[in-house]
């Protein structure tokens, strides 16, 4: 069974709940992947952040980083915000890639932003910047299921354009 199918299988093993954090965990092929579910109906869920880790892998160079990046902001284009690669971290090996144009709603932005390091760990969440409290919280984000397998999707497969290109 695939990381997408386990998700999916998982996510409406427990629907519907809401208001309590369901981690979801699947592995497959060395990966893991973790989604924090927050809520989950028939149509969708609301998700506080989703994980992706390939242990099993050395090491990427910078290079392999940013093309990491770069293709997940490629290919995760169905989201409230694009994606933008932002700032390399050369010296922890870290890219940080947030949404281009974040929603701005009177004193307060929303955005997603995702680290994926040179270990093979990437990390999404959707963050709310209070321009008033100078604060900022991780705050759920809504997908439909469907949006949800194939965010899966792409961040297998965006893991495995990597390897595919890692000696």
């Amino acid at each position: 069974m695939s990381l997408t199918e386990t998700v999916h299988r998982l996510v409406v093993e427990r629907t519907p709940f809401h208001d309590q954090l369901q981690p979801i965990v699947a592995r497959d092929e060395g990966i893991t992947l973790r989604c924090d579910l927050n809520s989950a109906e028939s149509v969708g869920c609301t998700l506080s952040q989703i994980d992706l880790v390939d242990a099993s892998k050395s090491s990427l160079s910078m290079d392999e980083l940013v093309h990491w990046a770069e293709f997940i902001c490629g290919r995760v284009t169905y989201l409230l915000e694009p994606l933008q690669l932002i700032e390399l971290d050369g010296r922890h090996g870290i890219a940080l890639v947030r949404s281009r144009r974040p929603q701005r709603k009177k004193d307060q932005i929303a955005y997603y932003e995702l680290i994926a390091d040179k270990n093979h760990h990437a990390s999404l969440r959707r963050y709310r910047y209070d321009m008033t409290n100078r604060d900022r919280g991780s705050v759920p984000f809504p997908l439909t299921h469907e949006q949800l397998e194939v965010l899966v999707d792409d961040l297998v497969e965006s893991a495995k354009s990597i390897h595919g290109s890692h000696a």
